[in-house]
């Protein structure tokens, strides 16, 4: 995956894969991500397309890929999603488990929100 200047997502994928079927359906896209070891996650919204341009291959190759495309750039497999954000919603707990869980006990007994080291929010794309 890369991100370009203007903050569009792009990414490599089988032309076969399913996903392809999936895309020509629905152009409509929900992209994760979650930083490993913490609870940070965020959640893009999107308009997904599918191209087929050699140039753009040519420009988003990196070694990488060549492990999903053996036969290296010019793999005729090749297809490049295109995902434009529309909107993206993230949310951060800065405490550690232990503290999350006690917290989370916390609101279940007293019925009041025990979390309040918990950020989250909309971001404006």
């Amino acid at each position: 995956m890369k991100t370009d200047d203007e903050g569009v997502l792009w990414f490599f994928s089988n032309k076969n894969s399913h996903k392809m079927d999936e895309l020509e359906q629905d152009h409509d896209v929900q992209l994760f991500y979650s930083h490993p070891g913490k609870d940070s996650f965020l959640t893009v919204y999107g308009t997904a397309n599918v191209l087929y341009d050699r140039a753009k291959i040519e420009e988003l190759w990196n070694p990488w890929v060549k492990a999903w495309f053996p036969e290296g750039k010019d793999d005729p497999n090749i297809a490049i999603i295109r995902v434009e954000p529309q909107e993206a919603y993230y949310w951060d707990n800065e405490t550690n488990k232990m503290v999350e869980f006690l917290g989370i006990i916390t609101a279940a007994v007293t019925g009041k929100p025990g979390l309040a080291d918990t950020k989250e929010g909309t971001l404006n794309i």
